[in-house]
This record gives structure tokens, sequence and C-alpha cells, in this order.
């Protein structure tokens, strides 16, 4: 019981992460390309779905390192219940910090062409 519960909280973590992950990629839009301009840019200014990314990312990130710095008696004995936790977390992690990166690109290429 014990060792199921001290998994519960990353992989309520990276569920989290999960469902919310990514926002920039999905809702973050740059400015039009030149030929498409208008007097009026309609694009995101705002960074916050980055930072959302962002934090997402290195709490993920932060998880795997707690993976790794946990007994492995932790984890019910294996180690693969460790590595999938951990390769979850590296693969989150990632993918949240490219959203976060393309976000801000984003962002910076609407605040630009403004």
């Amino acid at each position: 019981m014990i060792a199921w519960m001290a998994k519960t909280p990353l992989v309520a973590l990276l569920a989290l992460a999960m469902t919310v992950g990514g926002c920039s990629l999905v809702f973050v839009e740059g400015p039009p390309p030149l030929r498409e301009r208008r007097r009026q840019l309609d694009c995101t200014t705002s960074s916050a779905l980055p930072f959302v990314d962002l934090t997402l990312s290195v709490a993920s990130l932060l998880a795997v390192l707690g993976v790794a710095a946990t007994p492995h008696g932790a984890f019910g004995g294996t180690s693969a219940s460790r590595i999938g936790i951990a390769s979850g977390g590296l693969i989150l992690g990632g993918l949240t910090a490219t959203s976060a990166g393309v976000g801000f690109s984003r962002i910076s290429a609407c605040n630009e062409a403004q």
C-alpha cells in the first residue's frame, strides 16, 4: 500500500500534464503570412499558455528526478515501473517543452509583426 501511495502523486501529475500539456501548439496563433495581413492582426500576444506548458515541462522533469532518487523498494521492487514512469515523464517533459518553445516563438513573431 505504501508503494502505491508513493507513486500516486507522480502518476496524477503525469495524467494532468497529458490532458493540459500542448496548449501552445493548439491555441497560440502566430501572425498570418505577409500577403494575408490586414491592418488589425489577429494573433496571440499573451504568454500565458506557453508558461503553462513550460511549468508542466519543468514539473515532469522534476518528477523524473524524483523517480531517479527514490529507492527501488518504493516501486514494488521492479525496475520496469520506474523505467516506465521515468520514460513517460521524459517524453511528456520534452513534448511540453517543445510546445512552450513553439508558443513563445509564435507570440514573438506576432509582437514583431504588430
